[in-house]
């Protein structure tokens, strides 16, 4: 079993009304009707405060009130006034490429670095009552507790980690679609970031848990960060995001030049994943990718791997689901993958040709040697430019 994996814990939580105590509890002096309405509401405030917790939310909204806010979003973002208007609302939160050695001399110039944490990415909501929601890729909506009277309409792009926000990037401003607009490039959308953010405040003084994180610009300051790398945090980061500094942020679902990169023993795959065989020990899996249509195919470098009963993300019981998408690793010691953790905010697993290209990376990777500028570099680039203005006098 992989050393990092998490025991997955469940529980049971039962309330239960003690008629008889109740009672023995009550005056002669004291009103039935009153005392039987605290213990209701005293139960009731119970069960939501457990929902707050499995919801990881400060708040918990009602169904009407997610309806009406997932109808806001699809307003906002332009999706009501598509063809089909019966479908959901979609998370258009652009998705990385995987970076290779190819990419490697085009990042050190025009290009941002940022952490990426081993969180959930989300998009941020700031609805017309002022209140800020999340949205994962679910579309599942939760409520953060904040507040911004300044920036409704405005869609963030986020990651949450441990209950933070970190805000990395803007797609939508006070009802202003930014994307695809070169005006727009990425100082300027830090900026705005800032505003935004600035202006939040946490409901009936609920912590303010919103946060910027940081862009790095140019090859002296990546040495900063590639330094922090190696250095314990109370965050757990897992590779580097390389976004271009001259482009808006855009409206396709793929941002070719927006880079990711991981370390190889954090390169990992979504897979759909289906209960094959098992026996008194083990169990064998069945590894899918996306495939058109959302239909699913095998991923054909690997379409099997053996898991322990024991493993945390094992199937249980024949009752349990015959799919689930689990986020997986490769052990080059054993040449297989193994689970990390199931991706509960995700429909589907990675389409084929990102899975691929995560493959293909596996086993060509880009070490974090390989990102440090050589100390060189910059001598190299004055030097020809020298050349080139000699060869035009």
């Amino acid at each position: 079993m992989s050393p990092y994996l998490p025991r997955r814990t469940s529980f049971e939580i039962e309330i239960e009304f003690l008629r008889d105590t109740f009672y023995k509890h009550i005056s002669a002096s004291q009103s039935l009707t009153i005392e039987v309405n605290n213990a209701a509401n005293m139960m009731a405030k119970c069960v939501y405060d457990l929902l707050c917790v499995m919801n990881e939310s400060p708040v918990v909204p009602s169904v009407f009130e997610k309806h009406n806010v997932l109808l806001e979003y699809r307003v906002a973002t332009k999706q009501y006034f598509e063809k089909n208007t019966h479908t959901s609302p979609r998370f258009i939160g652009a998705q990385p490429e995987t970076l290779h050695k190819s990419h490697i001399p085009k990042i050190l110039e025009n290009y941002s670095i940022s952490e990426k944490y081993d969180g959930e990415r989300n998009l941020l909501f700031i609805s017309d009552t002022f209140e800020a929601y999340l949205l994962n890729r679910r579309m599942i909506l939760k409520s953060t507790g904040l507040k911004n009277s300044k920036h409704m309409g405005s869609v963030l792009d986020v990651e949450v980690v441990n209950g933070d926000i970190f805000v990395f990037d803007i797609l939508f401003s006070c009802g202003n679609d930014l994307r695809d607009n070169k005006e727009y490039h990425l100082e300027k959308r830090i900026q705005m970031i800032n505003e935004v953010v600035q202006e939040c405040t946490g409901i009936n003084d609920m912590r303010k848990n919103i946060f910027v994180k940081q862009h790095f610009f140019g090859s002296t300051n990546f040495d900063i960060l590639f330094a922090k790398w190696t250095v314990p945090d109370n965050i757990k980061k897992d590779g580097f995001i390389f976004t271009p500094v001259n482009e808006p942020y855009p409206k396709r679902a793929k941002w070719m030049n927006l880079l990711k990169w991981k370390p190889l023993e954090m390169n990992s795959i979504d897979f759909c994943v289906q209960l094959s065989a098992r026996d008194a020990s083990y169990q064998t899996w069945n590894l899918f990718v996306g495939d058109n249509a959302h239909n699913i195919i095998p991923f054909e470098p690997c379409r099997k791997i053996t898991v322990p009963n024991t493993n945390p993300f094992a199937f249980r019981n024949a009752n349990d689901k015959m799919y689930k998408i689990v986020e997986c690793v490769w052990d080059c010691s054993q040449k297989t993958f193994i689970p990390l953790k199931e991706r509960t905010d995700k429909k589907h697993a990675n389409f084929k040709t990102v899975a691929m290209d995560v493959w293909l990376s596996i086993n060509d990777p880009v070490h974090l040697s390989d990102l440090q500028p050589k100390p060189l570099s910059g001598l190299r680039r004055f030097h020809n430019q020298v050349k080139s203005k000699n060869s035009e006098t």
